[in-house]
């Protein structure tokens, strides 16, 4: 029965809304090109066919249940923002020096800080290999590209390439290495560091579109670089210099050597780190916990489904409303009433009947 001739006191549509919510869609779709609903597979679902007035006592419960579940997902979903927020809040902090000012007072250190170009602070830049990985997963792991984000070095993320000997040796990552994305296809992507923590693989290499950096310990600790080249203050420098070739977007090594850098005593550099890490790992536990919340709640949805047409959210309205369950309000009336109203529907259409065999 068509919806826009189907009478209002057979069944609610709200009601048969949240009905096809619940059971889903799925088996109704066919074709793989353009994927479509058909009117074959929706005759198919079944459907609960409670009486009339607890179908809107049914529809009235899941608007109330489903509008807190939303209202409670949208606040949820807002929290990444905010800890991303939070993180450049941070970042920013530490190299203004507003983080570690009452550690400086306890220290006796000095600022504002000494501002160096990073050409002055590092002891090599090197880009990466240029040879293309091959498909056989020989040779050494390879990063790609991807690999590199900011603060994380995927080293799942890898391809194959056989090298010689000199080029292993001279394309190696180690510990404490610091590699930025040289090119990316996304702008946000370009420029971003990452320090190696540790090694996954007795040989790393690293392509082309990588750059290696390593720092002079007696002025730089890596992993303040590697903070600070997430600040808002390195992104809108690296913003300001990048280049588009073929659609990728790139920055050169020349470029980034110039990179000014707000330097504290190593000392302070690594109180900051570890600020740092402390603030960004309270961080990570508040959006592992908004993404477990994030996956029950969804499954909560279909719970709250589920529990309505197998009766459980009406279970005291069937106790407190029983002369609106029996009779002429039952269920077994209302089927009969919907078969009656069906037959004469097929009797006004012959060509109805047809089309639905």
């Amino acid at each position: 029965m068509a919806l826009d001739h189907q009478p209002i006191d057979l069944v609610g549509l709200k009601f048969l809304y949240y009905v096809l919510k619940a059971r889903g869609l799925e088996d109704t779709i066919s074709g793989s090109a353009q994927p479509q609903i058909t009117g074959k597979g929706l005759e198919a679902v079944r459907v609960p066919l409670p009486p009339l007035a607890e179908q809107k006592a049914i529809a009235d419960k899941l608007d109330a249940l489903l509008a807190q579940v939303e209202a409670t997902k949208a606040r949820l979903e807002r929290i990444p923002k905010i800890l991303k927020h939070f993180r450049q809040s941070v970042l920013a902090s530490a190299v203004k020096g507003d983080l570690t000012e009452e550690w400086r007072k306890s220290k006796g250190c000095t600022f504002p800080y000494i501002n160096r170009s990073l050409s002055e602070v590092i002891f090599e830049m090197r880009n990466g290999l240029s040879s293309k990985p091959n498909a056989k997963g020989v040779g050494h792991p390879i990063l790609r590209i991807s690999s590199v984000r900011p603060f994380t070095v995927n080293q799942d993320d890898i391809r194959n390439l056989e090298v010689s000997k000199k080029d292993e040796e001279r394309y190696a990552i180690s510990p404490d290495d610091l590699l930025f994305t040289r090119y990316n296809g996304s702008v946000d992507f370009v420029g971003v560091c990452a320090r190696v923590r540790s090694l996954d693989h007795p040989v790393l290499l690293y392509p082309d579109k990588l750059i290696r950096v390593r720092v002079d310990d007696n002025q730089l600790v890596p992993g303040y670089l590697e903070l600070f080249a997430a600040s808002q203050e390195a992104r809108e420098y690296i913003y300001s210099l990048v280049k588009s070739t073929s659609g990728q977007k790139g920055i050169s090594g020349k470029d980034l050597k110039q990179m000014r850098i707000k330097l504290p005593s190593v000392e302070e550099q690594i109180e900051i780190v570890r600020q740092v890490d402390q603030f960004f790992n309270y961080a990570e536990r508040v959006e592992k916990q908004v993404n477990n919340a994030l996956v029950r709640i969804n499954n909560l949805t279909q719970s709250i489904l589920a529990k309505a047409f197998r009766g459980e959210l009406t279970e005291q309205w069937r106790n407190d409303n029983p002369d609106l369950m029996s009779g002429e309000n039952s269920a077994e009336a209302l089927l009969q009433r919907i078969k009656a109203e069906r037959e004469r529907l097929i009797a006004q259409n012959p060509k109805r009947q047809r089309r639905s065999k």
